[in-house]
């Protein structure tokens, strides 16, 4: 099956921008497929697939799993937001059958580097850890105008007491 994530289509045809390509001939449907690699430490990312019509219907695979079926052109595109279930660690595949858009006006994606499809990938921030300043810290101490000593302790469960005295003048 071509939507298999293991397909070889090395042997395709690139697809070819028509506005350059005169005797191109397009074919009533195409296959079109593209791929990402999931990237390592991605177990709590949110992964949202955005893509844009290529054809006047298309069906849209993702490692072989139906995400859509005979969709309607759509001039603003499809967006899904990917379950874990479906990808898979390293190489993940799309793939696009898509009909020939019968108006050529129709076009709803320019041919412009940025392709039809887009992956955005949302990682939460790590949980928010206290620091200690590689072991150091500042103490601000105010003082009475009046001469006389500071006594400074520091205590932490695991940690031995620690004691300044200071001479205040």
């Amino acid at each position: 099956m071509r939507a298999a994530p293991g397909f070889d289509d090395s042997a395709w045809e690139k697809a070819r921008d028509p506005r350059w390509d005169e005797r191109r001939i397009d074919p009533p449907a195409s296959v079109f497929r593209g791929a990402f690699t999931l990237p390592e430490g991605a177990e709590d990312a949110a992964f949202t697939l955005m893509l844009r019509s290529v054809g006047d219907t298309q069906s849209i695979y993702l490692n072989g799993h139906v995400l859509g079926l005979n969709l309607p052109r759509d001039p603003v595109g499809y967006t899904y937001t990917l379950d874990h279930s479906l990808l898979q660690p390293g190489r993940n595949v799309v793939t696009i059958f898509a009909t020939r858009f019968t108006d050529k006006s129709a076009q709803s994606f320019q041919w412009n580097g940025t392709g039809p499809a887009a992956l955005q990938i949302v990682t939460p921030v790590p949980q928010w850890k206290r620091s200690v300043f590689n072991g150091l810290a500042q103490v601000i101490v105010q003082s009475t105008p009046q001469a006389g000593e500071i006594r400074l302790a520091a205590t932490s469960p695991g940690l031995s007491l620690a004691e300044a005295d200071i001479a205040s003048q």
